[in-house]
C-alpha cells in the first residue's frame, strides 16, 4: 500500500453508482445473480451461435483461473460483473466461429500473415498515435476494435460494429474520465490483446480487473503466450480474407514476448517507441486506474502503481534490449522512434519507417497521413491530469534505474 494514494476514484454518474450500490446491497443479503460458471457460459455461447466445437481445451485452464480470480480477487461491481460476463461470452463466441470457419473454409487459414509490423514500447510512449498515422495509408491494414472483438462475419445481419461500439461506449458512460486518457470507440484501432481473447490468455483481460493469479499467467516470468499468438494469427487471417493489406499492429505487451512473437511470425518487423519512463509510468497507472473503476467499486491504486513500478519497467526494457542484442534476429528488423521526434516531426519519422523497411510511401498516402495528423483529436474530452500518480515518488532513485536505457537510446528526461 502506498500512503496517500491507495484510492483515487474518478467521477462516475449517479446512475452507475446507484446500480453498483444496489448490487452490493443484494450480495450482502446473499442474493447474487451474476456468479460465473464456465460450463454455463460455454452452454450459453453455444446456444447463441448454434455451434458446439471450441477446438482444443487449452483455453479452459486460464479461463478457470480468470473466473476464480474474478470472485476472489477482483472486487467487481454489479456493472463490472455484467461487463465481464459479456466479455467472456464474446470471446467464447469468437472462438466457436473461428473453429467453425477453419473447418468450413480451410483456405483462409492456409494463407499466411506476411511480414507484419508490430509497434511496441512502454505504454503512453507514442504507440497509439503512430499506429493511427500509419493506418491512414490505404496500403496498410490496422485492426479496428470491432474487428478484433468480432472477426468472423455472421450468417445474418452484420451488426459487429454496432455491438462493439455499444460496449465501448458503455465503458466510457460508467467512467467518463477514460476518454480523457484513451478514447475508445468501435471504429478505432485495436491493440493486439483483444485478438488474443479467444485463447483465454490476454493482457486485455488481465488489465481490466485486479486479478493477480491471472496476471501471473500473462505477465509472469514463466508466462507462455504461444497459444495466444497463434489465435492472434487466426484472427488476422480471417480479417485479411475480408480485406487484405500490410498489417500494422500494436501493443506495449509485445516488449516482453518477442521470442514468442517471432516464433509465430518469423518475418515480423518491430518498431519500438521510446519516452522517459518516469513520464509514462504515472500516465499508464492513471489509465489502468480509470479502467479498473469501470468494473470495480473498490480499486487499490497503490497496487496498480506497484504493477507499473520502476523495477518492472526497467526489467521489461532491459529484456527487450537484451533480446535485440542477442543476435537471434537481424537488427535490420527493428526500428526505433523517439517520442520527442515523433511529436516534433511526425511526417519525417513516418518517412524513416518506410525507408527502414523498404516500403513505398506514395504521395497519396503521405497526404492522408498529414490529414490524419492535422485532424488528430487532442483533449477533446478534457485534459488528462495524472499528477496524483507521482505522489511520494523518490525521483532520483527511480531515475537511476533507467540511466543506462536512456543513455543507450538517447531518451530525454521529462520529469
Amino acid at each position: 500500500m502506498i500512503p496517500g494514494v491507495s484510492t483515487v476514484r474518478p467521477h462516475q454518474p449517479v446512475w452507475a453508482r446507484s446500480i453498483n450500490w444496489m448490487g452490493a446491497r443484494l450480495r450482502s443479503l446473499g442474493i447474487d445473480f451474476s456468479r460465473y460458471d464456465l460450463d454455463g457460459l460455454i452452454a450459453r455461447a453455444r446456444h447463441k451461435t448454434g455451434l458446439t466445437d471450441l477446438g482444443s481445451d487449452d483455453f479452459r485452464a486460464p479461463l478457470e483461473i480468470y473466473i476464480s480470480a474474478l470472485d476472489r480477487e477482483a472486487r467487481l461491481s454489479a456493472l463490472g460483473r455484467w461487463l465481464i460476463r459479456t466479455d467472456i461470452l464474446d470471446l467464447l463466441e469468437t472462438r466457436l466461429r473461428l473453429v467453425d470457419l477453419e473447418r468450413t473454409n480451410p483456405e483462409i487459414f492456409a494463407r499466411d500473415v506476411t511480414a507484419p509490423i508490430f509497434i511496441t514500447g512502454a505504454p503512453r510512449s507514442g504507440t497509439s498515435i503512430l499506429h493511427r498515422l500509419l493506418g491512414a495509408d490505404p496500403g496498410n491494414r490496422i485492426p479496428l476494435i470491432w474487428e478484433a472483438l468480432f472477426p468472423c462475419p455472421p450468417q445474418g445481419k452484420d451488426d459487429r460494429f454496432e455491438r462493439a461500439d455499444r460496449l465501448m461506449r458503455k465503458w466510457t458512460s460508467i467512467v467518463p474520465d477514460v476518454r480523457k486518457i484513451h478514447d475508445v470507440r468501435g471504429d478505432l484501432p485495436s491493440e493486439c490483446g483483444m485478438m488474443m481473447n479467444a485463447s483465454g490468455l490476454s493482457d486485455q483481460l488481465a488489465i481490466s480487473v485486479r486479478a493477480p493469479s491471472y496476471e501471473a499467467l500473462v505477465f509472469g516470468p514463466d508466462a507462455d503466450l504461444t497459444e495466444a499468438y497463434k489465435w492472434h494469427r487466426k484472427v488476422l487471417q480471417v480479417l485479411q480474407w475480408q480485406r487484405p493489406g500490410r498489417w500494422i499492429l500494436k501493443a506495449p505487451s509485445h516488449m516482453g514476448n518477442l521470442q514468442t512473437l517471432f516464433a509465430v511470425y518469423p518475418d515480423a518487423r518491430i518498431i519500438q517507441t521510446h519516452r522517459d519512463p518516469l513520464k509514462v509510468l504515472p500516465s499508464a497507472s492513471s489509465l489502468v486506474n480509470a479502467l479498473s473503476w469501470v468494473r470495480s467499486d473498490s480499486v487499490d491504486f497503490g497496487a496498480i502503481r506497484q504493477r507499473f513500478s520502476a523495477d518492472g519497467m526497467a526489467m521489461s526494457l532491459d529484456r527487450m534490449r537484451a533480446f535485440r542484442e542477442s543476435g537471434g534476429i537481424d537488427p535490420d528488423r527493428f526500428h526505433d522512434v523517439a517520442y520527442d521526434d515523433l511529436m516534433r516531426q511526425p511526417l519525417r519519422e513516418i518517412e524513416k519507417i518506410y525507408e527502414r523497411f523498404a516500403m513505398t510511401l506514395t504521395q497519396d498516402a503521405l497526404s492522408r497521413i498529414d490529414s490524419a495528423l492535422r485532424h488528430a483529436p487532442k483533449d477533446v474530452h478534457g485534459k488528462h491530469d495524472y499528477s496524483f500518480a507521482m505522489a511520494g515518488w523518490d525521483i532520483p532513485a527511480m531515475r537511476e534505474k533507467f540511466t543506462e536505457y536512456q543513455s543507450y537510446y538517447g531518451v530525454r528526461s521529462e520529469v
